[in-house]
């Protein structure tokens, strides 16, 4: 029986990975009975062109090993900080095309702008471009292969030199609208990525992290991010769910740290107590769950005590929180709703509590200057992180500023593309590329003085990760 591939690429400076979009997608496709699909990860690419061209060729022959009948590639990293990684996709699609004539070769990403798609298929580099809402699409896998209609899926007819495309908005299924999302079958229940993470595990002396969902959706609509644009809508998985995760890869896999990838864990506060309850009952069955560590993405806005409170009695080990900017004229472009002082109240009652504090910066928001971001920046280090990202805007389809970039005056570099791309906002209303090297330099600076925080810098300038780097 030849199989179906679903590949995605590995993050070369992200220790703990989990690809849970398209382990949603495999493992509903064995709630189905099928047994011909497999994921492959593929190689995160270098800065070397040899090393490239080496890791090229190997990822070729490692999905040609599989001889398989179809390939899907996934070009999106599932974290806000997301690379497109649609270079590398074309050139390993352009050297199967010669080893493996007859392979049905499909690209999936949330970022296809028009003209790549028509590219991809017009030029006959891939057969079929899955867009939006894939975990609906690829339900109907053997539509995509008969290239009939799916919902949020793009062809090519060759007759007429065109596109066809039928939007994701047309999708009728009555479960996608539930906010319920425990319908979606669970990569981790279904032992989808058992052989995955028993890796990773390994890899790491068993200090690996599993990303998990308790939710998808965010209510804040942030002007950049595209998190609250790929889930328009707040939808939950059961608490019985998460921890029914959690536990199968305690007692199954030896992990005991989780990353939770809600855009914002709390948005629904009235789940805390459903939280607590669950977690004292496993508790109390299972001992071990007392060693499990969670960390998760917290909106500053809504921390408060009892928030603290209740984070640390499930086992919070860390926060990450979005400081951005001081800059008071920027607060419509984060939805902040928060004064400025109320992130030193949340760092101090972290404190109290030993969980840690990662905080955010982005260098290269619309209307921002130099001075505000070092005074940014020298803010965030008072409250004394535990990690800080610092990142440079980039423009994410379908955001607000994506929309509207003509009022912001928004410029992304004109790079050539590579096989791994971010489209990073190189001028915008009030900052050019100076403003951007300067803040990448007074960045340096201050990592080269922080020696204690973990850093995470990345911009057109300068990519740096605490641990990866021993040098700036």
């Amino acid at each position: 029986m030849r199989k179906i591939i679903f590949c995605f690429f590995a993050q070369n400076t992200i220790q703990d990975y989990t690809p849970l979009d398209l382990g949603y997608i495999v493992a509903q496709l064995a709630r189905q009975c099928r047994k011909d699909t497999e994921i492959l990860e593929l190689s995160p690419g270098s800065a070397s062109p040899d090393d490239n061209k080496a890791s090229l060729d190997q990822d070729v022959e490692l999905i040609s090993y599989h001889n398989p009948r179809a390939v899907f590639f996934f070009l999106d990293n599932i974290l806000w900080s997301g690379v497109y990684a649609l270079g590398r996709a074309e050139k390993v699609a352009k050297k199967l095309r010669e080893k493996l004539p007859d392979v049905f070769l499909g690209m999936q990403s949330y970022k296809f702008r028009v003209d790549e798609t028509a590219k991809l298929l017009g030029n006959g580099i891939a057969d079929v471009v899955v867009k939006k809402n894939p975990t609906e699409s690829f339900r109907s896998l053997d539509k995509i292969l008969c290239k009939e209609k799916v919902n949020g899926v793009v062809y090519f007819d060759k007759k007429k030199s065109s596109l066809i495309d039928y939007p994701e908005s047309d999708y009728l299924e009555s479960d996608y609208l539930e906010s319920n999302l425990d319908h979606l079958s669970s990569p981790y229940l279904t032992g989808i990525f058992d052989n995955y993470v028993a890796k990773k595990q390994n890899d790491s002396n068993d200090q690996f992290s599993c990303f998990l969902y308790s939710t998808f959706g965010c209510p804040f609509k942030c002007f950049y991010c595209f998190r609250s644009v790929k889930h328009d809508k707040l939808r939950f998985f059961s608490v019985k769910r998460f921890f029914d995760e959690i536990e199968y890869l305690l007692d199954n896999l030896n992990v005991k740290r989780f990353f939770i990838l809600d855009d914002s864990f709390l948005s629904n506060k009235s789940r805390q107590a459903d939280f607590t309850e669950e977690f004292e009952k496993r508790k109390k069955k299972n001992p071990g769950m007392n060693e499990i560590r969670l960390n998760a993405m917290i909106r500053p806005e809504l921390i408060d005590r009892p928030a603290v409170d209740f984070l640390e009695s499930i086992n919070i080990d860390w926060v990450q929180i979005g400081l951005q900017t001081v800059n008071p004229k920027l607060d419509r472009y984060i939805g902040r709703q928060l004064p400025l002082k109320g992130f030193n109240d949340i760092a101090k009652l972290f404190r109290e509590r030993g969980i840690r504090l990662h905080v955010d910066v982005i260098i290269g928001l619309p209307d921002d200057t130099l001075e505000y971001f070092k005074k940014t920046l020298e803010y965030a280090l008072k409250l004394k992180p535990y990690a800080m990202q610092v990142k440079q805007l980039y423009l994410n389809p379908d955001t607000l500023f994506f929309n509207n970039q003509e009022e912001y005056e928004i410029v992304t570099n004109k790079q050539k593309r590579r096989d791994f791309t971010v489209p990073f906002i190189v001028k915008a209303r009030g900052i050019d590329e100076k403003y951007i090297r300067e803040a990448t330099n007074f960045t340096i600076e201050k990592i080269r003085h922080s020696p204690s925080v973990k850093w995470k810098l990345v911009t057109i300038f300068k990519h740096f990760v605490s641990g990866f780097h021993k040098e700036i």
